[in-house]
């Protein structure tokens, strides 16, 4: 049984093949982050429900919450896009080979 660390490698591998061949884009990070995107999503959504039907006493919570979660989508909208403007020299610089062979096993599980 591999352990986690590599198996965490493997999907980092097997991540950065596809994108490799698909080649750098917006949709292709939602679609890996997409967990994550629905997290903050479902959290904007309960926050505004309660704001909306919650007494004025707690207000102020729910919009701590909704700032909270919109900075923590710009923080991730804004690293996309700086991995966006460095892949050419991650791309020029990674040892594929290398990256090919700890996501071999992987590809070699899915085959069977």
């Amino acid at each position: 049984m591999p352990s986690i660390k590599s198996q965490r490698e493997r999907n980092t591998a097997l991540i950065m093949l596809k994108q490799r061949e698909e080649g750098w884009s917006f949709t292709f990070a939602i679609r890996v982050m997409k967990i994550r995107f629905m997290l903050y999503l479902s959290l904007i959504i309960i926050s505004v429900v309660f704001l909306l039907v919650s007494p004025n006493l707690f207000n102020h919570w729910f919009i701590l919450i909704i700032g909270m979660v919109f900075g923590a989508l710009l923080r991730d909208i804004g690293w996309l896009l700086r991995i966006k403007k460095s892949w050419p020299f991650t791309e020029k610089t990674t040892d594929w080979s290398k990256v090919k062979e700890i996501a071999k096993y992987e590809i070699e599980c899915e085959k069977e």
